[in-house]
């Protein structure tokens, strides 16, 4: 599968996802971080504080996995690997796998 088979793939996982989340687990987008950005400031802005904080965790989260990306790019890279995004592909696939097991009476949180 090429690049373009891989981005059609993960754009396709990705707004399925959003829409899965924000539909079914507390109106939260998984990947489109300025959704949950905007909504978050939209929520600040008109007092709906406890509203608004629902968005933090999963802003936080996305952080978080950048972050972790990153780190294991730069450790393949320094290892010399030449392919590293695959890699890091396979972490996510992973994560989803596991979180995929978990029972629906999981919290959203």
């Amino acid at each position: 599968m090429g690049t373009l088979g891989i981005s059609a793939s993960l754009a396709t996982a990705g707004g399925f996802l959003d829409g899965f989340t924000y539909v079914g687990h507390g109106h939260v987008f998984a990947n489109a971080m300025t959704g949950n950005v905007v909504l978050l400031g939209i929520n600040s802005l008109s007092g709906s504080w406890q509203t608004a904080l629902r968005h933090l965790p999963a802003i936080l989260a996305f952080l978080a996995g950048v972050s972790v990306s990153q780190a294991m790019l730069l450790r393949v890279k320094h290892l010399g690997v030449s392919a590293p995004y695959r890699t890091v592909l396979l972490l996510e696939i992973t994560v989803m796998f596991v979180l995929s097991l978990l029972p629906a009476t999981t919290p959203d949180s």
